[in-house]
Formats: structure tokens, C-alpha cells, sequence
């Protein structure tokens, strides 16, 4: 034995086994890094491995038949020889040794997630080690927690499973968000990197996370492989990854997805359980499931085209799987979302959109998606009552599911509009969190600075929605009344137009054009006028006859039909009819009390309050003190600033002609038109009748008038520029 050790060493065969494990190492994991960064298919590293060792006794062979011995190769300087191979066994040694260390230090630190993992990196190689440290500054624990999902890439034969891998990755990302502490980015984010051409350090930087998802799905016959891999922003480094081989079917594919989400759990925060899911709604066939998601992906386009297209995609899914409580619930938000992007009327609307709820109430009434298409349709229908129904079902779907952005997107639209406004902020903060590359969820967050008259942040908003919106008319609608605001008049009108002429059906730009062109004395050229706009144009004209009848005839006054309250409530006021505008204004307070303890809310609705407190005074009724009591309160809490909503200077002005303080209102129509603002109703708002007479009421409408006349000129004058430059 001792005899042929001795040859071993005379023939270096021990030399050349080292060295060749040292080499091997290395371009096992040098794989391993190469199939990860250049997304090489998955069978990669294990060809690799598998050379590595095949390899191994082909070298030792060839190194016994072909190595001479070193007494054989010392040539004419011996001692330099020996020297030479001793600095190789030291070299050989001391690999060796690092190998086994390193591997011994991996074994005691890698947390036991019971897949193939990836190893880890040297996460200090090529790093810039001052920019790491500012992003780490920048981020809390909190943040550490928090992963973006993004879409899984279609690798199969046919590359016809782009929806079935997006699927898969939105699964996993729904399952994720139950767990407590997590903070997952919402899909519309996240799925905005579907190119793979963003470093990964700038889909965290952008989304703020601090791990990301990525993965492929390859389908071939009924085999299904799906791979994923954690990835570490700041660093790069892969912290976990996993490849699952399973036969194809629609149980396997929800049992994969658990499987993933809780292994990235895990590689995460260990003590982090996920919660089960017995809860969860998930469709019988494999059909509908792929129907629901494409379906999903498309109402989150919010185009009318998109949003159609789901809509049949629903439908299917229901005939497909009746019982399917989600695909109902979508049903209920898409028919509502049409009533905004693509001119449907909003009675028929709620009432489709009821039915729908209904059945998704029957089959899961605490499912999120249910809450929040609750939440959602006692938005649109509106009156305070229904305002705090609202935010109930909008903050259960919260605690339920932490991360749904659109639930976070209802509870703040529910507390903008009963006046919690703090309240209001902090959801649309945590939904801009979830969803930071959201337009609509951008443009909400903006109305709600725009309302407070936080005009930086509104401008903010703004400003990354035009980044991120891709040609939709967010931007263009909040933009449009931000330039409104600052009393750029004809800016505004011109933005709204344009918008317009992009997109008629759009009930918001539609609504914004034909309320500036109004102001302005311009004649809103929409084509077809509903009927409350047909009141407005003949009560503008001083036609007040004919703009009741209009309203009447073609104005169901029950809340249950208000898609514009502040309009329909305006209107009556103005033709004098105090009667009808305190019959609305109780359809819209509900028979509680909540009312009293609320402000007047987001979007200008201090008008409203205005219009009844006068109207309430004139008909002597017994709340009359408590309407102007909420008003006044409003305007303690949130005092107008630099730059505001018009509304809030004409609507002041009124809380105090009505409380006989003549001079304060003057005070607050001077600034009105100081702004630039104009208001066609100035001559002939009832609550002014005491004021009409006086010479500085007279200089205010006089003001008032010029202002309209200017921004008329300053409107042409720009039209002339762009017909030039064409």
C-alpha cells in the first residue's frame, strides 16, 4: 500500500487531483453565476457539473500514463525544479483548503429552505461601497421586508404562454401579500418590467424594494418546470433559488405556487408563517383561471378597449365556473369603470354592477376582491351614508389583505370624500408605496394634495405620472386643473381640449372641458350634451325656465343616480328652486347623523355644502346651523393657501355672507379674481343678493368679466402660435 502511494506522489497524481478539484470549483460556480445573469436555460450548471466529474478520471488516467516522474523532468537546474513544485503544492494546498472552508461556513449559515439553493455571493465584489451604504441609509427594517414579483418569461417551446407564466408569477405574488410584515409591490408596478432590459438595481430602486422575484415558466405537453430565483437589489446577489418539475394540472399549479411563495418567505424572515389557503377563491378549470388573469390584466389598462375586452373575458370565466366569486366581483368594477372610460350611464351601471356584487356577496363575502368591489359601488352611487359603507368594506379588505393597492385606493377615496382627509393621505400613501408606477393610482394621490392645496406635491404627482402614463389622460386631466388652480385659465382649457380631442368618451377630461369652456363664456363643442349639461349652457344663457325643465325632465333627483352631485345640486340653487336643492342635499345626507361630524370632502364638494347652507337658511330648515356649522369647521381645519381650488375662495366668501360678514366675503372675492379665477354664475348667485348692490361687489364681477375676456384672448393667441408652427 505504502508502495503504490509513493507512486502516486512520483507520478503528481495527488498534485493533479488538487488542482483539478480547485479548477473544477470554480467553473461550477462561475455556471451557476453565468446561468443566472445571462438567463441560460436551466440545465446549464448541472452540464457543467456533470463534465467537471466525468472529466476527473479521463485526467487522472492521462496523468499516470503521461506524467514523468520528477527526477525524470529536473533538467539542468534540479534545485529551481523542486522549488517550482513546491510553490504548486502550497498553491493546491491552500485551495483546497479554502474550498472546504468556504463550503463548511456555507453549510452552518444557509437557512434550511428546502429547495436547491443558489449559492451565495461575494456581495462586496465590485460594489460601490459608498452608494450601498446611502441606499441602506435610505431604506428601514421595514423596507428590507418588501419584494417585488415580476413576470415570469415564457420559455416554452411555442411561446404561447405568455398569460399562463404571468399568471403563475401574480399567484405567487397574491399569496405573498397575505403575510404579515411582508410589504409586496402591487403586479400594475411590478409587471411594468416585463422586458428584462432594467438592471435589477433600478427595478428596486424604482418599485423600493429590497428583493425581486424573477423567474421562467416552460411548458412542453402536460410537463410543467417552473423556475425561481430571489435576488438581493442592493447587492445583486442571488439569495435563493428553486427549479420544480411537475406534471400539469390545475391542483399541481396551485400547489406549486405555495410552494414557492412560502420558500421565499423563508429565505426572507424564517419566523414568517404563511397563512393558509383555504380562504382563497380559485377557479375549477384551467381554462378559466388563464380567462381571469388575462382578463385581470386587462382591466388593469383602464382603456375602454381593455376594459371591454375583460369584460368578455369575465364573462367566459363565469360560464366557465359559476361559482367563481372573484371573476363577479371584477364584473361589478369593470361595468362601473365603463360608466368613467367609456361614457356608460351611470344608472345602468350601478344597477348591472349590484346584480353582479350580489352573486359575488353569495359565494364569498369576505373575499377582498368582493369588499373592495363593494367599497367601489357605494363610492360611485355616493351620499354620506354610503361614503362610510365605503370606507367599512375598503379598510375590511385592508386588514384582510395588507397589500391589495386597490382596496388601499377605495378606503382613501371613502375617507377624502366623508373629510378624514389625514386619514385620506395615509392610505393613498400606502397605495402609491404598493403601486409606484400606478397612473391611476399617481393621479388619485395627486387630487387628494391638489384638494388640501399641497400644490407641490400635487406637481409632483403630476410630474411622474407624465413619465410613467404612457399617452393615458391622467396627467392630462390632473394637470389640467392644477394650471386651473393657479389661475392659468386658458392653459387649462387648452389641456382639456386636447384631451378631449384624444379621448371624447372620457367622462372626467369630457367633464373638466365643458366646465372651463363654460366659465370662460365658450361654447363647449362636445357633440352630444347630456341633460344636465344642456341645463347649465341654458342657465348660463339666464334661461332659467327652460334649464329646470331640462333638469327636471331628464334628471332623476334620488342619489342613487348622481354621477356629478356638486352639478346637481348647483343647478336647482341657481334657477331659485331651494325647495328641490334641499330634497338633494338630504337624498345625498342620508337619513343618519354621520353628516354632522364630517367635512364637506375632496373635489370641490365645499360648493355643495355652500349651496345648502343657503338654500337650508331660505327654507327655514332645522339643520340649516349645522350645515354652515360643517362648512365653517372645513375651513378652521384647512385654511386656504397659496394656491387653491377655485371653489374654496367663492365658497368662503359665502360661509361668511351668510354668517353677515359682508366685508370678510368681499375680502374673499377680491382674491378670487386677484387669482385669476372666473365664475359665470357671480351676477346671479342667490347667497351675493345682499352684496349685488354694492360698488365693490359691482368691481368684482367687473374684475371677474375681464378675467374671462383675458384668458378668451390669451386662448386665441395660442391657437394662432400652434397654427403657425403647423
Amino acid at each position: 500500500m505504502q508502495s503504490f502511494i509513493n507512486e502516486l506522489l512520483r507520478r503528481n497524481l495527488i498534485r493533479v487531483a488538487g488542482a483539478y478539484a480547485v479548477v473544477g470549483w470554480v467553473l461550477i460556480q462561475l455556471s451557476i453565476a453565468l446561468e443566472t445573469s445571462l438567463h441560460l436555460p436551466n440545465w446549464f450548471d448541472s452540464l457543467v457539473t456533470s463534465l467537471v466529474f466525468l472529466g476527473f478520471p479521463v485526467a487522472m488516467v492521462l496523468t499516470w500514463a503521461l506524467e514523468m516522474a520528477p527526477d525524470q523532468a529536473e533538467g539542468p537546474n534540479p534545485s529551481a525544479t523542486k522549488r517550482s513544485w513546491r510553490v504548486a503544492d502550497i498553491g493546491v494546498m491552500v485551495g483546497v483548503f479554502l474550498i472546504v472552508a468556504l463550503m463548511a461556513w456555507q453549510a452552518l449559515t444557509a437557512a434550511p429552505i428546502g429547495s436547491t439553493a443558489a449559492p451565495m455571493q461575494d456581495a462586496a465584489l465590485d460594489q460601490d461601497s459608498n452608494a450601498i451604504a446611502q441606499n441602506d441609509d435610505a431604506r428601514s427594517v421595514a423596507d428590507h421586508l418588501s419584494i417585488a414579483v415580476l413576470p415570469f418569461e415564457d420559455f416554452s417551446i411555442e411561446g404561447d404562454q405568455a398569460y399562463f407564466a404571468n399568471g403563475i408569477a401574480e399567484e405567487i405574488l397574491n399569496t405573498l401579500a397575505q403575510v404579515q410584515g411582508l410589504t409586496v409591490t402591487s403586479r400594475a408596478s411590478s409587471f411594468t418590467f416585463q422586458d428584462r432590459e432594467t438592471p435589477l438595481r433600478e427595478i428596486g430602486e424604482a418599485l423600493n424594494v429590497a428583493h425581486v422575484l424573477d423567474g421562467s415558466v416552460r411548458k412542453s405537453g402536460n410537463q410543467l418546470r417552473i423556475t425561481a430565483q430571489l435576488i438581493d437589489t442592493n447587492t445583486d446577489v442571488n439569495v435563493w433559488s428553486g427549479t420544480y418539475d411537475r406534471p400539469l394540472s390545475l391542483d399541481n399549479i396551485f400547489a406549486i405556487q405555495d410552494e414557492i411563495a412560502l420558500q421565499i418567505v423563508e429565505a426572507l424572515r424564517s419566523e414568517l408563517a404563511l397563512p393558509g389557503n383555504a380562504a382563497e377563491q380559485r377557479p375549477t378549470s384551467l381554462e378559466a383561471y388563464q380567462l381571469y388573469l388575462r382578463g385581470r390584466e386587462q382591466m388593469h389598462r383602464r382603456q375602454p378597449e381593455s376594459l371591454a375586452a375583460a369584460r368578455q373575458d369575465f364573462e367566459r370565466v363565469i360560464e366557465l365556473d359559476p361559482g367563481f366569486a372573484p371573476a363577479y366581483a371584477g364584473m361589478a368594477d369593470i361595468t362601473l369603470l365603463l360608466s368613467t372610460y367609456s361614457g356608460t350611464p351611470v344608472d345602468e351601471a350601478i344597477s348591472e354592477a349590484r346584480t353582479y356584487l350580489i352573486r359575488a356577496i353569495e359565494l364569498a363575502p369576505l373575499d377582498p376582491d368582493t369588499l373592495t368591489a363593494q367599497a367601489h359601488l357605494d363610492l360611485v352611487i355616493g351620499g354620506i351614508e354610503n361614503f362610510f359603507s365605503a370606507r367599512h368594506y375598503a379598510e375590511t379588505a385592508t386588514q384582510i389583505n395588507p397589500n391589495s393597492a386597490a382596496a388601499f385606493q377605495r378606503l382613501g377615496e371613502a375617507n377624502m370624500a366623508i373629510g378624514l382627509y389625514s386619514e385620506g393621505l395615509e392610505a393613498f400613501e400606502r397605495l402609491v408605496e404598493l403601486d409606484p408606477l400606478s397612473p391611476i393610482f399617481r393621479m388619485v394621490t395627486g387630487v387628494a394634495y391638489r384638494t388640501l392645496g399641497q400644490v407641490e406635491n400635487a406637481e409632483r404627482q403630476a410630474s411622474m405620472l407624465a413619465v410613467s402614463n404612457n399617452g393615458s389622460l391622467n396627467a392630462t386631466w390632473l394637470n389640467g386643473w392644477l394650471a386651473a388652480d393657479d389661475g392659468a385659465l386658458a392653459e387649462a382649457y387648452l389641456i382639456f381640449r386636447e384631451g378631449f380631442e384624444r379621448d371624447p368618451a372620457h367622462a372626467y377630461i369630457s367633464s373638466a372641458y365643458f366646465r372651463i369652456a363654460l366659465s370662460l363664456g365658450l361654447d363647449p363643442d362636445l357633440g352630444n350634451l347630456t341633460k344636465l349639461q344642456q341645463s347649465y349652457l341654458e342657465l348660463a344663457r339666464s334661461d332659467f325656465e327652460a334649464a329646470l325643465a331640462t333638469f327636471s325632465d331628464g334628471t332623476d333627483i334620488s342619489f342613487s343616480s348622481m354621477a356629478d352631485p356638486i352639478s346637481r345640486i348647483l343647478l336647482p340653487y341657481l334657477g331659485k328652486d331651494f325647495s328641490l336643492t334641499t330634497t338633494i342635499f338630504e337624498d345625498w345626507t342620508g337619513p343618519g347623523d354621520n353628516w354632522f361630524s364630517v367635512s364637506p370632502g375632496w373635489g370641490g364638494r365645499t360648493g355643495m355644502w355652500a349651496a345648502a347652507a343657503d338654500a337650508y337658511r331660505r327654507t327655514q330648515h332645522p339643520d340649516a346651523e349645522a350645515v354652515l356649522g360643517v362648512l365653517e369647521r372645513h375651513f378652521q381645519n384647512y385654511p386656504i393657501q397659496r394656491t387653491q381650488l377655485a371653489e374654496q375662495y367663492f365658497d368662503k366668501a359665502v360661509m361668511h355672507v351668510l354668517r353677515g360678514e359682508d366685508e370678510l366675503s368681499l375680502d374673499s372675492l377680491d382674491a378670487f379674481v386677484a387669482a385669476g379665477h372666473v365664475s359665470p354664475w357671480l351676477e346671479i348667485y342667490p347667497a351675493f343678493d345682499s352684496l349685488r348692490e354694492l360698488p365693490r361687489y359691482q368691481a368684482v364681477v367687473a374684475a371677474n368679466d375681464q378675467n374671462a375676456a383675458r384668458h378668451r384672448a390669451d386662448i386665441e393667441a395660442l391657437q394662432s402660435v400652434e397654427r403657425s408652427q403647423h
